[in-house]
């Protein structure tokens, strides 16, 4: 598992003994230290849009990893709206912005006519974390 965001040059591969070790969504060893690492840069960071990646072969615990981050108390107090959704091989982006519009502002309607446009104007000036898990 990588983050693609700066990771200093001299950082070390992993090596099969440093995949994380995942138990019920606890994180152990280099996972938890990435995880605090992670959310340190989330609630400390710019005030700007920010992305941050974290890539890797399946199994290695990337959504566990991002589960954890997007629970944890401090990110809950540090963003104003967090939406999680779980993006498919194949996927529509307007059913896409409706779970994020759903979640963040917590309504049922379906019939928004551009939800990008409600979706930005409802986020600007706030802060706000979306997870796109699954991409």
């Amino acid at each position: 598992m990588d983050i693609c965001e700066r990771i200093p040059p001299s950082a070390k591969p992993f090596t099969q003994h440093s995949y994380l070790s995942i138990d019920e969504e606890e994180l152990v060893g280099f996972g938890l230290i990435l995880a605090k690492h992670i959310i340190r840069k989330l609630v400390g960071g710019r005030r700007e849009i920010d992305v941050i990646s974290i890539v890797g072969m399946a199994g290695q615990g990337k959504t566990a990893l991002a589960r954890k981050i997007y629970n944890d108390h401090h990110i809950m107090c540090h963003f104003d709206a967090r939406a999680w959704c779980s993006v498919s091989q194949v996927y529509n982006v307007r059913n896409l912005l409706l779970g994020i519009l759903k979640q963040i502002r917590g309504d049922k309607s379906d019939n928004v006519d551009d939800p990008g446009d409600v979706l930005r104007k409802h986020l600007m000036g706030r802060r706000y974390l979306v997870v796109l898990d699954d991409m």
